[in-house]
């Protein structure tokens, strides 16, 4: 996925370094987007040339262990980097798991620009479920709007970053009340606002989420339903998810015991392949699973 808002210098090299060779688009992004070598196909002026092929669904042969997707990371650390994803990866977040519930009578909104793994929950979730999936009707934030769509919609499973669920808590409380399923993550949650959410709405379940791109969105969750959980002075990140395991090691790799700071691994059906174009970071980040008897498993080292 490419957002039209990011600088031409950088569609120009996530273009090139994932090598891409189609191009989805619209007709009025063309004049966006810097030079390239792919074949582009604009989905709103072509459309009557795809709709004039066969409906039915296509014999691909994919299997679970093909490439999904490649997301790339922010670059905040250097250039950015390709993450890739297979399909077995997208399952596991959303299907036989434990950190909420997915069926066809939710209402999810893609709030999460599709440039952002998050959006792999809200797409995924929604329709790998037979769920309603509402696409949030604008490409910039926009708080009163979304209190629209929230009660146009009612939206009963919505993922915010913790910034802005800090901001709904404060301003827009209200506006949450269709919500059944509230997802939160990619910064430390504040506990007094956690606390006052759940004094309000005791019946939504409130997640943490903390996973890295690496690992496809999700790592650990942490559920507070009701009101009677003790929360210290941190908002906690819980536990691995479903087909998720969690290491804390040292720098032998070696668990540390309890209360003894380490880094965080993790393992499981979730890992990425690797990162594209970069066997040699791919080799460092992802190394041999010390604890596994499968000699093939890794484990993707988070610097966490």
């Amino acid at each position: 996925p490419l957002d039209p808002s990011y600088p031409p210098e950088r569609l120009s090299y996530l273009l090139s370094d994932a090598g891409i060779e189609v191009l989805l688009t619209q007709d009025n992004l063309l004049t966006v987007l810097p030079s390239h070598a792919a074949r582009v196909v604009c989905l709103d002026t072509d459309g009557g040339v795809i709709e004039s092929h066969r409906q039915d669904n296509l014999v691909t042969g994919v299997s679970a262990e093909n490439l999904a997707y490649v997301i790339y990371t922010s670059g905040s650390t250097g250039e950015p980097k390709g993450v890739c994803v297979a399909h077995r990866s997208v399952v596991r977040l959303v299907q036989n798991t434990n950190y909420a519930q997915f069926n066809a009578e939710q209402v999810f909104l893609q709030l999460a620009p599709i440039t952002f793994d998050a959006s792999t929950l809200e797409l995924w979730g929604s329709l790998l479920h037979g769920s309603k999936l509402v696409i949030f009707p604008s490409q910039v934030p926009d708080l009163d709007l979304l209190v629209d769509v929230l009660y146009q919609h009612q939206i009963t499973c919505l993922w915010l970053t913790a910034g802005l669920f800090h901001v709904m808590v404060d301003e827009y409380l209200d506006a949450l009340s269709p919500v059944q399923q509230l997802l939160a993550g990619g910064d430390v949650l504040s506990v007094d606002h956690v606390q006052r959410f759940r004094q309000r709405y005791p019946n939504c379940r409130l997640i943490d989420g903390y996973g890295p791109t690496e690992n496809t969105t999700f790592t650990c969750c942490y559920s507070i339903v009701g009101q009677t959980q003790d929360l210290q002075q941190t908002v906690p990140i819980g536990r691995p998810i479903a087909n998720t395991q969690v290491y804390i090691l040292d720098s032998q790799l070696q668990p540390v015991p309890i209360g003894v700071a380490g880094e965080l691994h993790i393992g499981g059906d979730g890992l990425a392949r690797g990162y594209l174009n970069r066997p040699e970071l791919t080799q460092a980040k992802f190394i041999p699973h010390p604890f596994a008897p499968d000699k093939s498993a890794r484990l993707y080292k988070t610097g966490d």
